[in-house]
Order: C-alpha cells, then sequence, then structure tokens
C-alpha cells in the first residue's frame, strides 16, 4: 500500500481498546487494514465511529486488564505485516 504508518494517536488507541470485539482477533486485524487503507498520512486514522454503531448505544468498556497493551501489539503486528504485503506486491 506504500503507507508509512508512524504513529497511532492515544484517542485511536484507546477507541480500539474500549471495543470488546465480538469477531474475535480477525475483526480487529480487518478493521486496522481498513485503517491503513484509509489513512492519507503518517497518524494512523482510523474510523472509530463504526465501532460506535453498538446495540446498546453505551460507551463499551475494556474487559481485561492489559487489553491496550494487547490491542497495541496486535495493531503494530498488522501494520507490519501490511507493509510487508506491499513490499512483495512492488517488488
Amino acid at each position: 500500500m506504500q503507507k508509512r504508518i508512524e504513529a497511532v494517536p492515544v484517542s485511536v488507541m484507546k477507541g480500539l481498546a474500549a471495543w470488546d470485539w465480538p469477531g474475535n482477533i480477525r475483526e480487529l486485524e480487518n478493521f486496522i487494514e481498513r485503517a491503513v487503507i484509509l489513512t492519507r498520512g503518517k497518524s494512523l486514522e482510523a474510523p472509530l465511529g463504526e465501532l460506535r454503531q453498538s446495540k446498546s448505544h453505551e460507551p463499551v468498556q475494556a474487559s481485561m486488564p492489559g487489553t491496550e497493551d494487547n490491542i497495541a501489539r496486535i495493531v503494530k503486528e498488522t501494520i507490519a505485516s501490511l507493509k510487508g504485503m506491499a513490499r512483495e506486491a512492488s517488488g
């Protein structure tokens, strides 16, 4: 995708950590991939509004301690994986 994502804003990380990800890790990976595609700068732009459209319309809370650290790791791994796929496609 020829993108260089260098930062994930705190607001984005908090939004990702707060969502309970009912579709499991694949849902998170797909969301991050879509966010990378939509990002126009060097800071990840995630469509958090999509997450807030839950059935209950109540704010979601992180379900377990360390959730934000796990999501941060997944975000970094997904972005690195996408960069690798972009290199393979161009080379």
